[in-house]
């Protein structure tokens, strides 16, 4: 068995992460990129090729409607959240009747931040506000009290403190390491503070980590003041007018769900709406990015149907010609294909043309070919998997990677929360070139969503019939146990992590912090929904108690009871 040292992949070839060859290697597949990785690898003879595997498709088609094709199926569950159920969600905590209230709580916490001298409780404080989720109402001041705290590190015996102020300078991009020449810790409480800094909270899905922490910040003895007191019920009045919202955009979802009639035509594919709009949350929870929400989970939807359609329904020579309608990225090119197919193109289809028109006429740009390039290397990626699969092939770890960091959705997500997120900004050419400029970031982190999806639904994807996923990559390449991959698999996802990191406090990163926190909350919200196993595909134990917590259940405040009664029961 090959030893991993840092970043290094054992494979065949040895791959290294952080080696400049590799770098290189997907670097060359940029994200808007004219040829990526699935066209290279699919050339049979250039253009000819292409069109005489068209062809042949077209012809296998019209030969298998004397005889059925074998279908195959995932036997997804149904969906345990009904259109019903969804259209009675209900808070009494509106924005109508509380806003005032909430609006002094702001005022006073902006108070008690201002007047709070000593460092080490004010970092405290700023951690509270973090951990409970209100944040983002002072980024203003928690940057402008970060940037005086960066000029008087200090390191005390209080190991949590100097671990703390340590956390927060880094998550706010001020790059501290123990080599500072204004740093001198000793060798041991480097160690400890370095080990410290490696606990996980920044792999935590934020929204879900704010509901903990009010329950933590309840029972504890951390409120042992009035000020204390006033942040906990800030936080928990926020955390209750935000799930209002997040409630009425599920309604809206429920219906164009409804209308776009992916249940009666689809029936291969999963229905989870409720479920993909967890990626939404995870990715942006603030209110006022319910535009984004509400279309990166629609995306979500297509994407899941579509990835469906090529995982266990659509036979080769279908998914061929898919393949090939996308990339044309024409009406007239779904002519040919089957019913089912031409549902999932129009969807597709129309959603990128609507998005593309909503930019254009707010802003003035075209956006089409940044929209149909991501849509073509997500399907072009997906049709390598089904020839791996039909062919029986199990791939090198480095040829699976190189192919599903884009197949996973981390690259197009992004792209697209990103249109959508600043659809209310000051959208130039400018502001899309971080896209480009981001590739780093993007890259890592769909890897490490890619490492923590196939951790949680390997087993019953390999069972139902799929593609070879990493452990199974990684298990024939190094005759390994099962067991052992895991390991190696959460050790990558650790190293990548760190390799995340030093990109978010490079001192040239001149990304917006918008696209930084996406890219962040993308990989946690991945590790939150595969952390018990298949989150999406099997929504009926962890995730819908998830669910609960985050969309239906208020939090309780002053000691309210929660009139929140749930019965979710699968069909």
């Amino acid at each position: 068995m090959i030893s991993i040292s840092h970043m290094e992949l054992a494979t065949s070839s040895s791959l290294n992460f952080s080696s400049p060859n590799f770098f290189q290697l997907y670097k060359t597949r940029n994200l808007f990129s004219s040829r990526p990785y699935w066209l290279e690898a699919s050339k049979h003879g250039g253009v000819r090729g292409r069109q005489s595997r068209l062809l042949q498709a077209s012809l296998n088609i019209f030969a298998s409607k004397a005889n059925l094709v074998q279908r195959r199926s995932a036997n997804y569950h149904p969906s345990i959240w009904n259109h019903e159920l969804i259209e009675s969600l209900s808070t009494p905590h509106q924005y109508e009747l509380y806003g005032n209230r909430s609006e002094e709580l702001k005022e006073e916490v902006r108070k008690l931040l201002a007047s709070t001298n000593e460092s080490c409780e004010r970092l405290k404080l700023i951690d509270s506000m973090q951990r409970l989720g209100v944040a983002y109402h002072f980024e203003e001041e928690i940057k402008e009290a970060l940037n005086l705290h960066r000029k008087d590190v200090m390191i005390t015996r209080d190991l949590h403190a100097t671990a703390l102020q340590f956390r927060l300078l880094r998550e706010h991009g001020h790059s501290i390491n123990s080599g500072n020449n204004k740093l001198e810790i000793s060798e041991i409480v480097s160690e400890q503070v370095q080990q410290s800094l490696e606990i996980p909270l920044h792999w935590r899905m934020p929204r879900f980590e704010a509901l903990k922490f009010i329950n933590l910040y309840t029972k504890t003895d951390l409120v042992d003041d009035h000020n204390s007191l006033v942040l906990l019920e800030l936080a928990k009045l926020d955390y209750n007018l935000v799930q209002s919202i997040h409630q009425q955009e599920l309604k809206e979802l429920s219906r164009w769900w409804s209308q776009l009639g992916f249940k009666e035509n689809l029936r291969f594919s999963r229905d989870r709406l409720m479920e993909n709009y967890l990626w939404a949350m995870g990715i942006n929870f603030e209110p006022q990015f319910s535009k984004c929400r509400i279309g990166l989970t629609k995306f979500v939807c297509i994407l899941t149907a579509i990835d469906d359609m090529y995982d266990v329904y659509g036979s080769l020579d279908e998914l061929e010609l898919f393949t090939d309608a996308v990339k044309r990225w024409d009406v007239r090119a779904m002519e040919d294909l089957p019913y089912y197919m031409k549902i999932c193109y129009f969807a597709m289809f129309n959603f990128a043309n609507d998005l593309a028109f909503d930019v254009l006429k707010h802003h003035g740009l075209n956006v089409i070919s940044e929209i149909k390039t991501q849509w073509t290397n997500l399907c072009g990626s997906y049709m390598v998997e089904a020839r791996w699969f039909s062919r029986g092939y199990t791939p090198t770890v480095k040829e699976y990677l190189e192919n599903s960091w884009i197949s996973v959705g981390g690259p197009a997500a992004i792209v697209h929360a990103y249109l959508l997120q600043l659809q209310g900004c000051n959208l130039t050419n400018n502001s899309l070139d971080c896209l480009k400029h981001g590739s780093d970031l993007i890259y890592w982190s769909s890897i490490i969503t890619r490492l923590a999806d196939d951790l949680g639904t390997s087993t019953d994807e390999i069972k139902r019939g799929d593609v070879a996923k990493t452990i199974q990559c990684y298990m024939n390449e190094e005759d390994v146990s099962e067991e052992e991959a895991r390991d190696h698999i959460k050790g990558l996802i650790s190293n990548l992590w760190k390799k995340v990191n030093e990109i978010k406090i490079k001192k040239n990163n001149d990304l917006p912090k918008s696209m930084v926190k996406m890219c962040l909350n993308m990989a946690r919200t991945a590790q939150c929904i595969f952390q018990h196993g298949d989150g999406i595909g099997t929504s009926i134990g962890v995730t819908k108690d998830l669910l609960i917590s985050l969309i239906l259940k208020a939090v309780p405040i002053n000691q309210e009871k929660s009139s929140c009664r749930v019965s979710v029961n699968v069909e």
